[in-house]
């Protein structure tokens, strides 16, 4: 069975690739042979097996335009045939996925059809699904974020679950990722044909297949090595860089890929700049100046700019360099002064943040009035906080799970972090507990969807350590919160849980961030 423990011990994370045979039972863990109206007992083999979406539903998310999805067709043989189009679909356009005769409900792993001449292969990808399925986000994050472990990914870390479905040919091609990937075989057979040694981005670009809009890398017989064949419940861990291709074994293929957030070098000075752009002080709005231009003119450098007016002198250029050097450096600061409060601000917002478009996900339970809003739209909305109960309104909400019923749930497809950094003395907005010096204290902070929120503790009173520190944590580490997630269960409610925690959590579930439920 599959544990983050013995993964770590073979020491592949981001070093090479890993094959884990029958890593789930697909008797006892989920597995997408249950037809969606198929409720007998026989069928579902177990009661977890909710826990990965069926083929049906995959496809059927497929259409949703809330959803992200793909399909990628070619003609075997032919690199120049793949074709990409992004969904929504309707089921007209699924047809070269569904018209194949071998549903996955009744596909055989040993089933080897007879080859045919080249026809024309389709896999449908659909990306986000834990977010449209809460057993797959939870099933997530209990088997490679489980905090009771010695060893688990962070959950920032974690990207989302993706399930590819396609019948024997189907494929997206010789790729490379840039993330750690871990590709689980659902139902059916896969082919994964993996190459031998990293490759740089750049050798990637060199060797992409021109002229189509999917990313195929070119002689890819020269590149592979390794062949291996995936069946229900097996495993493969691919690092960063490691080219590969999976192709379908069989009809009735389904892939769940579970794969890792790496936010680029690019990608953080990039928003760094954006950010930079809108300050108003410190070094990022500093200009260039020479004061000092014809000081010492009889120096060799200065009468090489009397003569060559247009020279952009090795003095100039050092100037440069260092206005961006002392912006980065302030902006990196760790020192006694900021404490790193700016970086982990914005580190930790860069990588909770959607990564892909969304549309009014997660739903608020408070309706922004614009003028957009029609009478309809306000009613649909009222009409689903009523039928919402107690879960529609944030402070009945809390209340309730703290009084011990129901609980909350973090909404699928949003990442939460903590971090906790020293106070920092120049931070004006950091109170005082109970007279301590700003030393004495620690900021705990909460990164929600590319959100921030902050509570100030002591760093020496384990008592208040213990209540104020410990409900942030626990929302950031704990999908389903209750009543023990933050109280004892020998402690009494009144005087335990701060104001600033409990109007944290209404906010929380007014945003969306949590949703409340009964069980």
């Amino acid at each position: 069975p599959f544990h983050m423990e013995k993964f770590a011990e073979t020491n592949c994370w981001g070093q090479r690739p890993l094959l884990m045979r029958s890593a789930f039972d697909i008797v006892t863990n989920p597995t997408p042979i249950k037809k969606v109206n198929d409720d007998s007992e026989e069928e579902k083999g177990g009661k977890d097996l909710s826990s990965w979406p069926t083929w049906d539903e995959t496809v059927e998310l497929a259409q949703d335009e809330d959803a992200e999805s793909r399909l990628i067709t070619h003609y075997p043989g032919d690199d120049l045939s793949y074709c990409l189009e992004l969904g929504p679909f309707d089921q007209y356009d699924l047809d070269l996925l569904l018209q194949q005769s071998i549903c996955p409900e009744h596909s055989n792993d040993d089933d080897h059809s007879v080859d045919t001449p080249p026809t024309l292969k389709s896999t449908l990808v659909v990306n986000d699904v834990d977010r449209f399925h809460p057993p797959l986000a939870s099933w997530i994050n209990s088997n490679f974020c489980d905090s009771s472990s010695s060893f688990f990914l962070p959950r920032w870390r974690i990207d989302d679950g993706q399930i590819s479905l396609a019948h024997k040919g189907g494929s997206i091609g010789p790729h490379v990722d840039d993330y750690d990937v871990f590709l689980i075989q659902m139902s059916g057979s896969r082919t994964w044909e993996i190459g031998r040694r990293f490759i740089s981005t750049q050798e990637e670009v060199q060797n992409l297949v021109e002229g189509i809009d999917v990313r195929i890398l070119k002689h890819w017989n020269e590149v592979c090595t390794e062949t291996l064949v995936l069946k229900k419940g097996d495993v493969l861990y691919l690092p960063p860089r490691v080219p590969h291709c999976g192709t379908a074994a069989t009809d009735g293929c389904s892939t769940l890929s579970v794969g890792c957030r790496a936010p680029s070098t690019s990608e953080m000075l990039s928003r760094w700049a954006e950010i930079a752009a809108q300050k108003v002080s410190g070094s990022i709005v500093e200009r260039y100046r020479d004061d000092h231009l014809w000081d010492d003119t009889k120096t060799e450098d200065k009468t090489i700019v009397l003569t060559n007016p247009s020279v952009i002198t090795e003095d100039a250029k050092a100037k440069a360099k260092q206005l961006i050097l002392n912006a980065v450096v302030e902006f990196l600061d760790s020192s006694d002064k900021d404490k790193g409060l700016a970086f982990d601000e914005f580190f930790g917002k860069l990588v909770t943040e959607p990564k892909r478009v969304r549309i009014d996900y997660p739903p608020s339970l408070i309706m922004n009035i614009d003028n957009d809003n029609d009478e309809e739209d306000k009613e649909a909305h009222e009409e689903w906080i009523s039928d919402l109960g107690v879960w529609g309104n944030p402070k009945e909400a809390v209340q309730t799970i703290l009084n011990g019923e129901g609980c909350l749930y973090q909404a699928e497809g949003v990442v939460f972090a903590y971090s906790v950094t020293p106070s920092s003395p120049s931070k004006e907005s950091d109170g005082e507990i109970k007279g301590m010096r700003k030393e004495q204290q620690q900021i705990h902070r909460l990164f929600v969807n590319g959100n921030m929120y902050e509570i100030v503790a002591s760093i020496y009173d384990n008592t208040n350590d213990s209540l104020a520190v410990h409900p942030v944590c626990a929302i950031a580490n704990e999908r389903r919160l209750t009543k023990e997630s933050f109280i004892p269960d020998d402690a009494a409610l009144e005087g335990l849980m701060s104001e600033e925690v409990i109007n944290l959590l209404e906010d929380l579930v007014a945003k969306g961030f949590l949703y409340g439920s009964e069980e």
